[in-house]
């Protein structure tokens, strides 16, 4: 069975594709997607051509071996002259002609910071301060699992030093981080030499705390009207609670409610049911110390919705912002005694203070997303309608926030009893 040639004019998911070249084994050439004219087309200069052959190391072990070159001939030439050692006397680093991890991780940077988030960047930037140093000289085939091993164990050394202690679960985050960066080289610079060095046993190992329960994200509206209450209570008392219900029932991410304006709703007393809420800006919070918060425009990935969503109000929303209203009111909703917008640190001590008041085991502010989207996708059963609130494009984003509540069994079960009652 021949194998069909793909069409150089459809997109195949990836910037750079390589194809066996005509008449030849084991060489590929090097095609690049130019989107202005909608075809891969070969690259004007540089190493276009990838030839592999098999060589024998300095331990007389057979392994392939691949290199780039500018013409036809040279790849042939040099496919044609295998050598079958390898200079025992040859230091390692000179052996692995792959980039350093540090070179690959500005690389990255460059590429890939200009589409996330100011405060996504900033927490990226963060990790690699903290805990890439021991990685940074080595080259990207040399970081392999068992260098890997010793990251790990290094960085659970420096627990207590540089690295919080007291609340530290894992090192997921750090993980994930190194895995991004890895998966970038893999995908942009297609090394037939390198292993993604990942692997199952470094998920367990970055554990530090096994005996602690992972917070859930369910927060039904009983809880989170017990919540509510509590936070009356507190600092900020109803203009904090108004802005917890909006964040709530819209399934909005913190910054987006704390940055509403009155000119980004509509408010309609007469038929309510009209009220409509446009989400166009969020506060982007300075993350580094002597750093300025400010209100943006947009919103995490709102270049996917062109630049905004509009969404219904729904009414314990509608009530929220009517407690708050005032006649003729402009610019900020939710501010603080100075007529600022709130910094996350307050917001965060409010929330926290009235779950641990209402004796609700949450924390954090991003939960109310989780929940709000979640008791909409437990009413309507619609992940479309989830997606709808949430403003998310990818499916696989909208099935994190988007799953039945724990209790939706149980639930269903009272409903069919309460049936069962009204029938007889």
């Amino acid at each position: 069975m021949t194998r069909r040639k793909p069409n150089l004019k459809t997109y195949q998911g990836k910037k750079r594709i390589y194809l066996k070249a005509s008449g030849t084994s084991g060489i590929h050439r090097l095609f690049i997607w130019d989107g202005s004219k909608g075809e891969y087309l070969p690259p004007s200069r540089g190493k276009i051509y990838l030839a592999m052959r098999y060589e024998r190391d300095g331990y007389g072990s057979k392994k392939r071996r691949g290199r780039y070159f500018e013409t036809l001939p040279e790849a042939r030439d040099w496919q044609n002259h295998a050598t079958n050692s390898v200079d025992e006397n040859m230091p390692a680093e000179a052996k692995d002609l792959s980039p350093k991890f540090e070179a690959i991780t500005d690389e990255w940077r460059q590429r890939k910071y200009p589409g996330y988030a100011a405060g996504t960047r900033d927490q990226y930037d963060k990790l690699i301060r903290l805990s890439f140093d021991g990685l940074m000289n080595l080259q990207v085939r040399s970081i392999t699992p068992a260098v890997l091993d010793n990251w790990i164990g290094e960085l659970k050394e420096n627990m207590g030093r540089h690295l919080q202690a007291k609340t530290r679960k894992s090192f997921e985050k750090e993980l994930t981080c190194l895995g991004v960066i890895l998966r970038y080289y893999e995908n942009y610079h297609d090394d037939p030499e390198f292993r993604f060095p990942i692997k199952r046993r470094h998920r367990e190992d970055i554990k530090l705390r096994t005996d602690v329960k992972t917070q859930g994200k369910d927060l039904p509206l009983e809880d989170f009207f017990k919540f509510r209450e509590a936070l009356k209570t507190g600092a900020g008392k109803e203009t904090m609670a108004a802005l917890a219900t909006v964040q709530y029932f819209q399934a909005l991410r913190i910054s987006e409610a704390a940055a509403l304006h009155w000119e980004d709703i509509t408010m309609d007393f007469k038929s309510p049911e009209n009220s409509r809420i446009v989400i166009k800006r969020h506060i982007t919070w300075a993350r580094k110390r002597g750093g300025t918060s400010c209100i943006s425009p947009g919103f995490k990935n709102s270049h996917a919705l062109g630049g905004e969503k509009e969404m219904p109000v729904f009414p314990e929303t509608f009530k929220a912002l009517r407690s708050v209203y005032l006649v003729g009111g402009k610019g900020l909703v939710f501010s603080d005694k100075n007529q600022s917008f709130f910094s996350y640190k307050q917001i965060q001590n409010a929330y926290d203070s009235a779950f641990k008041r209402a004796g609700l085991n949450y924390t954090g502010t991003h939960v109310l997303r989780h929940g709000g989207c979640r008791n909409v996708f437990n009413e309507t059963k619609d992940l479309g309608v989830a997606a709808q609130i949430l403003g998310n494009v990818s499916m696989g984003t909208v099935e994190v926030y988007a799953k039945r509540y724990k209790a939706a069994l149980t639930d269903l079960a009272k409903k069919h009893w309460q049936e069962e009652k009204s029938s007889c």
